[in-house]
């Protein structure tokens, strides 16, 4: 028996500069980023990650911390814009810049196997 998947689309304009986009598309997405930072805390995989000697908070701030930084490395010198935009996309959703670069890091993992994307999708 085949179930047909309901995907659900957003359809959009895309205009202005990359930290207007990124307002833009935070505010928009903010309710689905904030769900899905969330659901960090939820992710088993995620939580076997943590060392057994470092409370898992300590490992949430330091998972934060790494990504932020990785990510910074590579987009503000190379990809400024992409930069700007997600600084902008961290302000008008809510969540720190360091959360949406842990969840950037982490997307392959909030995706499942259709390709169909069940947590966020900054893109």
């Amino acid at each position: 028996m085949s179930v047909a998947l309901k995907i659900p689309q957003i359809n959009a304009v895309c205009s202005g500069n990359a930290t207007e986009r990124g307002f833009a598309q935070g505010q928009a997405m903010a309710k689905t980023i904030r769900e899905s930072a969330e659901a960090i805390h939820e992710m088993e995989a995620f939580r076997l990650q943590s060392p057994w000697w470092l409370p898992y908070g300590a490992f949430v701030k330091l998972a934060d911390y790494r990504a932020e930084r990785a990510l910074r490395t590579g987009l503000a010198s190379g990809l400024p814009e992409a930069w700007a935009r997600m600084q902008a996309i961290s302000q008008a959703s809510g969540i720190s810049l360091r959360r949406l670069a842990l969840l950037n890091a982490l997307e392959p993992v909030l995706s499942d196997l259709s390709g169909r994307v069940t947590g966020l999708e900054a893109g």
